[in-house]
């Protein structure tokens, strides 16, 4: 009778284990997309004099092309940091002299409006960024080259 009993407990054990699980199916997902290129044309202020402003001549460009009808995140550094959508002034450093700058405002466009967004949309599969602004130089400003980099990073949304 001990041993029925004990069984019988240990039966309804196994049972109540059984009671509190559960099955499910997990869903995976993928979606394959046309891989982003990224091209760009360099911005070239050409000859500036010292104590001068200019506005380049031919704008600077940057071409994302991919999947049509999906948005893209950009984003730039230069000079180590964000710089906000070209947002805030550049520093273009000396060739010769990292302590010596000059500053670059940007002007970034999309479809003839300036940027303000760093989502842009690949409507046909492909955006196109004019890139132009004004560079001032300091009176006493060193003689010689200048320049800087901008990475640009895209990334679908």
């Amino acid at each position: 009778m001990i041993k029925k009993l004990i069984l019988l407990c240990v039966m309804s054990t196994c049972a109540l284990a059984n009671a509190i699980e559960a099955t499910g199916n997990l869903q995976i997902k993928a979606e394959v997309v046309k891989p982003l290129t990224l091209t760009t044309e360099p911005l070239d202020f050409g000859i500036v004099a010292q104590g001068g402003t200019k506005t380049a001549s031919q704008s600077g460009s940057i071409k994302v092309e991919g999947q049509a009808g999906r948005t893209v995140n950009l984003s730039f550094v230069s000079n180590g940091a964000d710089n906000n959508l070209f947002a805030n002034d550049i520093s273009l450093t000396h060739v010769d002299d990292e302590n010596q700058t000059i500053l670059y405002k940007p002007n970034v466009t999309l479809d003839g409006s300036k940027l303000n967004s760093s989502t842009i949309s690949l409507n046909d599969g492909s955006a196109e960024l004019k890139v132009n602004g004004t560079v001032t130089v300091a009176s006493d400003a060193s003689l010689g080259k200048y320049n800087t980099d901008v990475v640009v990073r895209v990334a679908y949304n």
